[in-house]
């Protein structure tokens, strides 16, 4: 079956028309072809179909529909039909070769990317020839229908594409015969008209164009009472002065290349001090390698951060492997890291190379299309190598491609240009150097004996620059311009400006750190940029999706995009899935840009948000680690904050090594912006994660942070527990007695507030300091004594954790008779109180004692 839209409505089933019929059912039909594999709306059927629905409007397009399933392929069941029922409506369910509004469009679309005019004329002149006339000119329905009217622009755009290739091929002549009757049927379309003109003019016929003109104007004067617009006044009036060439030479007199009479050479200098990127350059030789077997051309897009290096590895690269295209090497600057957000146009683009390679400036069409199938003819057969340098997207390169497999094409963008390599681009992304090479590019800018002597100070530079060579490259340039101070003054002074990007400013934009940053930043849309400020909020080193989505006050799903534009642009790196970050010199760019746009109230909400993630996502995986733990209270969380959900004990352990070192820096950011109460809170939550996993002097760190936040706060309870979980972590790095030390201060704490459960804890925490000493006759008479104060205060998991240390003590010291007396007490205290961890140890420790006293069988049953 095929389905004719370019013209009155023809379906055939094989080589015979079918019976459509007219009225609704050709109707229904045609609203539906104009958008086969989609559905239609019942709704929008019976609005097409009455000015005012009778009552039986869906039954009767149901009617339509089942008679039409007959028609079109003898099936009145639905399931063998083309003609279905969804949820959404009706949908016509055809391919592409059943279609001819399709096949138009393919063959169109397949006339744009020919390699030479001549075969985009014959494509489109085959498009064309589908026309029968006014799209579906039999259904008045549909006249005025978006889609008819798109459709008739699109016949128009072909035609005139095909013009412009007739004259340019010299055989003007063959656009007539669409030109003519397409005119007639759009009389008041200025552009159609002008180009039929021009195309007469360019045949030899010079009397019909003017005669043609005067038709027009009395056309606009009678019907709409206005004068024909400029474009045709104007081009009337260089007809009249015979401004515009005479017809044409013969087809065979003209060609679709015109010879160069010289290469082009046009790569700007190599890089003298290029360095590094060895496996990057390995990388590059191999696709090269690879596309000598292809059909297709080679193209690489070369991405990466501004002031990365892609400028400088593609032209170290193209400089190595120029001599492998004779043919010529180009070079342009499409301009999209300057200060024009889309850089140069296209059409532009493609002049600048048509006239490089000699083309007269005559001889180039207008349209973009005709110039691309030209530049693509140019290239023909040649080994030519183009770069294309600081490309803002996919679609200002795609038109300047060429489809000699012979040619090679190098792409610098700080996009991704995702869309190019989808269609078969190869990416090479760039990285920021690593140290070894970070230093070869200060060793090639100041001399191996200058690096040699101060490695110290050479690795803090390295730091200071964050490993990103523009960065690198200035500082060793103001380096040489000082040869007599040591590097180490260098770094000071660069450290010693008041805006550190400051020290890394030149003078000029190509090279100046900070401008280069701006062309990625304003090239953000907001929402990208306003996330892009917000990441100097972050405490770093990386974050997740639901981390950036507190810190910007949005949904993750709908963040999820904006961290996506900001990945193409090289703002933001996902080093690891699902883990974003960027480095230190783009944070400074990003926090000068906050100071500057968002106010201090701003900037707070965003702060407390990520702090809010942090935190209450640690609760939830601290609670998961240890459900028994001792639950605290919480800051009531911004709105905007997003928690991350956890499903068990290994997620949570899964997040909490994720996150470590960004709740490392998260109590750290804490405490140097006065966020006291979350300090020792995230510290809290922390323990039981530090502790486990052996990260004891993490552990401290926090702690520690965690006591001094509680002081200032002047929160007695919140230092008392934050000084036992200090303690705690000291015992597990052996410093006994700085331990011991801790928990003194925490007693008299307690002691002044007369806080009995805070002493006995605090008791059990001492005791285990001289435990882990081989101490245990002390150890046992904090345990004692932390016993009898649990019990004073009736405080029945406090009197477990006693009885058990008691015991454990006592099986230290060789009493295992007392041992199994009170692990057994310890036991069934915590039996009644369904403490699985307290069960746990007072199992082991119980089975410690009995194998002690030699019930084996016992001790076996008990561990």
């Amino acid at each position: 079956m095929r389905v004719s839209l370019l013209g009155p409505l023809t379906v055939y089933r094989g080589d015979l028309e079918a019976r459509i019929g007219y009225g609704k059912s050709r109707t229904i039909l045609g609203r539906m072809a104009l958008e086969a594999g989609r559905p239609v709306a019942v709704s929008e059927l019976v609005s097409l179909l009455w000015d005012v629905p009778p009552p039986s409007a869906a039954g009767v397009v149901q009617a339509c529909v089942s008679r039409l399933r007959s028609a079109l392929g003898g099936h009145h069941r639905e399931r063998d039909s083309v003609l279905r029922r969804t949820l959404a409506g009706y949908r016509l369910d055809l391919s592409d070769d059943q279609l001819d509004v399709a096949v138009f469009r393919q063959r169109v679309a397949d006339a744009r990317h020919a390699a030479a005019p001549q075969q985009a004329m014959e494509l489109l002149e085959k498009a064309l020839g589908q026309w029968r006339g006014r799209p579906l000119a039999d259904i008045p329905q549909l006249e005025v229908h978006p889609a008819v009217t798109a459709l008739a622009e699109e016949r128009i755009a072909a035609t005139m594409l095909h013009a412009e290739l007739a004259e340019f091929t010299g055989s003007p002549q063959r656009a007539l015969v669409w030109l003519r009757p397409l005119t007639s049927q759009h009389p008041l379309y200025e552009p159609l008209h002008a180009r039929l003109m021009t195309t007469l003019v360019a045949s030899g016929l010079q009397a019909d164009a003017l005669e043609h003109f005067n038709r027009i104007r009395a056309r606009l004067a009678d019907e709409l009472g206005i004068d024909p617009g400029s474009e045709l006044i104007d081009l009337y009036r260089r007809i009249l002065r015979q401004e515009l060439p005479v017809g044409a030479p013969p087809s065979s007199a003209r060609s679709d290349t015109v010879p160069a009479p010289s290469v082009s050479a046009q790569l700007p200098a190599d890089i003298p001090s290029f360095t590094g990127r060895r496996a990057k350059l390995r990388e590059l030789d191999r696709l090269l390698e690879a596309g000598d077997r292809s059909s297709a051309p080679v193209v690489v897009t070369i991405s990466g951060t501004a002031g990365v290096g892609k400028t400088a590895l593609a032209l170290h690269w193209a400089h190595r492997v120029r001599e492998r295209f004779p043919d010529g090497q180009l070079y342009l600057d499409l301009r999209g890291s300057m200060e024009e957000p889309d850089g140069m146009s296209p059409g532009q683009a493609i002049e600048l190379i048509l006239r490089s390679l000699h083309v007269p400036r005559e001889r180039i069409p207008h349209t973009l299309a005709a110039q691309t199938m030209l530049l693509r003819s140019q290239m023909a057969d040649r080994r030519m190598l183009i770069m294309l340098d600081n490309a803002v997207s996919a679609d200002q390169v795609r038109p300047l491609l060429p489809g000699s497999p012979a040619c090679l094409v190098l792409i610098t963008s700080s996009q991704l240009l995702t869309s190019l390599v989808a269609e078969g681009a190869h990416a090479v992304q760039l990285r920021l150097l690593s140290t070894a090479e970070s230093r070869d590019l200060l060793i090639h800018r100041l001399g191996e004996q200058r690096i040699a002597a101060e490695r110290e100070s050479v690795d803090d530079l390295i730091t200071y620059c964050a490993h990103l060579p523009l960065a690198l490259s200035v500082a060793a340039a103001r380096a040489a311009t000082q040869p007599d101070l040591p590097l180490a003054a260098v770094t000071t002074q660069l450290l010693a400006a008041e805006e550190r990007l400051d020290a890394l400013a030149t003078g000029d934009a190509r090279t100046d750190v900070r401008t280069v940053f701006s062309w990625s930043y304003r090239a953000l849309a907001p929402e990208g940029a306003r996330l892009f400020r917000y990441l100097a909020t972050h405490p770093g080193p990386d974050a997740s999706i639901n981390a950036l989505a507190s810190l910007a006050g949005w949904p993750a799903g709908y963040l999820r995009s904006i961290v996506n534009d900001l990945v193409r642009a090289n703002l933001l790196t996902e080093q690891v899935p699902g883990r974003y970050s960027c480095h230190a010199l783009l944070l400074l760019y990003a926090q000068e840009q906050a100071h500057a746009v968002d106010d201090h109230t701003t900037r707070s909400a965003a702060l407390l948000r990520v702090f809010g993630h942090y935190l209450h996502t640690a609760q939830a995986a601290a609670l998961l680690i240890n459900p028994t733990r001792q639950q605290i209270s919480l800051p009531v969380p911004v709105a905007g904050t997003v928690v991350t959900d956890m499903a068990d004990g290994n997620a949570a352990f899964a997040w909490m090594t994720a996150e470590h070192s960004v709740l490392l820096n998260t109590v750290r950011r804490a405490a140097e912006t006065g966020h006291d109460e979350y300090v020792w809170r995230l510290a809290w939550m922390l323990a039981d994660y530090l502790d486990r996993r052996g990260h004891w002097r993490d552990w401290m760190a926090v702690q520690t942070a965690a006591v001094a936040a509680a002081r200032r706060l002047g929160d007695p309870d919140a230092e008392g527990r934050s000084g036992q979980m200090l303690a705690r972590a000291r015992t597990r790095l052996g410093d006994f007695a700085g331990a011991r030390q801790d928990l003194a201060g925490v007693l008299a704490l307690y002691q002044a507030r007369g806080d009995t459960i805070g002493l006995a804890y605090t008791h059990i925490e001492l005791g285990g300091t001289w435990s882990r000493a081989n101490r245990h006759r002390q150890a046992l008479g904090h345990a004692l004594r932390a016993l009898g104060l649990f019990q004073a205060d009736g405080h029945a998991m406090g009197e477990a954790d006693a009885l058990n240390a008691a015991g454990w003590c006592h099986a230290q010291l060789g009493e295992h008779a007392d041992a199994v007396v009170m692990c057994e007490q310890a036991l069934d205290i915590y039996q009644r109180l369904g403490h699985p961890n307290g069960i746990a140890g007072a199992w082991d420790s119980l089975g410690c004692a009995q194998s002690r006293l030699g019930l084996h069988d016992v001790a076996v049953a008990s561990l």
